[in-house]
């Protein structure tokens, strides 16, 4: 009787027993095939990055170089020689023109950075800084043989600026106004130069600045440790007054250890205070193999003369700024 009972119950549920099975060995199974085309996965994947270049036509990103910790290896010569100038001695970086720059002058410059200098010209291009390079002749100016007093007939005149400055005007970045008897005078000036260069002569190139941070960022704590920059300035007939207050700003608040070099890219300026003058003011107020001055033959534009600075670079990071801005405490 009771076995009765139990074959009448299970062929009532066989047909729920029969589906529950089913969907126990269709879980099973399908875990088993994932499982295995995991693995398959996994197999081809990593034969892939051993013995084949990723196939996808993006441009690779260029490969960290040079930094600052590496040793530099002594070398006579800089490798690719620039194909705009026949092959002959130079002595001096100024004499020599185009994309790589030659380093044989007989200054002061601190050997190591000297040597990496010569080396970024070979690893910092790419397929599009090559027709930069080609189409847009510069050259550097040798800044420290301006030092020399071949070049004092520019004292005078700078002299003479520093007798136009006004002690305390703009100082902490207060506002300045020129005096009623100049009034006419600065605005047609500003008219002209869209910059009112009577205010910015009579205030200090080196004054000091406000500190504009919040109080947040002032309490912000960073790393001892961090990496140094190659700061990058463009400039074109830019005022003197205001392209030296830019200068003055960046190495006065920027700590020595984090700021490799300054590049000043001029895009072929006609401005008379931008010549020698200039060179002899940046030679004798700042250490100058600090600041690196680089002059196109002709004129290029921003963006050019931006790659151009990057491609003679050798801080682990660049940083681009305007001729006419002023670095603040903590920039």
């Amino acid at each position: 009787m009771i076995m009765a009972n139990v074959c009448n119950f299970l062929a009532r549920r066989r047909r729920f027993i029969v589906l529950k099975l089913t969907v126990v060995i269709f879980i099973f199974m399908t875990f088993l095939l994932w499982s295995k085309v995991q693995q398959t996965g996994d197999h081809v994947s990593n034969n892939n990055n051993n013995n084949h270049e990723p196939q996808a036509n993006y441009q690779k990103a260029d490969p960290p170089v040079l930094r600052r910790h590496h040793r530099v290896e002594e070398s006579n010569q800089i490798g690719d020689r620039d194909w705009r100038k026949p092959e002959k001695e130079h002595n001096s970086i100024e004499e020599f023109g185009g994309g790589s720059a030659v380093f044989k002058s007989k200054n002061k410059i601190p050997y190591a950075l000297e040597s990496l200098r010569k080396k970024v010209l070979t690893q910092n291009t790419d397929e599009f800084l090559t027709p930069v390079l080609r189409d847009f002749p510069f050259h550097e100016v040798d800044l420290i043989s301006k030092r020399n007093p071949d070049f004092a007939d520019y004292d005078a005149e700078i002299k003479d600026d520093e007798h136009r400055i006004k002690p305390g005007l703009g100082d902490k970045g207060n506002a300045a106004t020129v005096p009623s008897h100049q009034e006419e005078v600065a605005e047609e000036v500003m008219k002209k130069e869209a910059f009112n260069r009577i205010l910015s002569e009579m205030i200090s190139p080196n004054r000091s600045a406000p500190d504009t941070r919040e109080a947040a960022c002032r309490s912000e704590v960073y790393d001892a440790t961090l990496p140094d920059m190659s700061v990058v300035i463009i400039f074109t007939n830019e005022a003197f007054t205001s392209l030296v207050r830019t200068l003055h700003s960046v190495i006065n608040r920027t700590p020595p250890e984090l700021l490799k070099e300054i590049i000043l890219v001029d895009d072929f300026s006609d401005s008379r205070d931008l010549k020698g003058k200039f060179e002899r003011y940046v030679a004798t107020k700042f250490e100058p193999w600090k600041i690196r001055l680089i002059r196109l033959e002709k004129r290029s534009g921003l963006i050019r003369a931006r790659m151009i600075g990057a491609h003679l670079a050798v801080g682990d990071v660049l940083l681009f700024l305007d001729a006419h801005c002023e670095a603040t405490e903590g920039w």
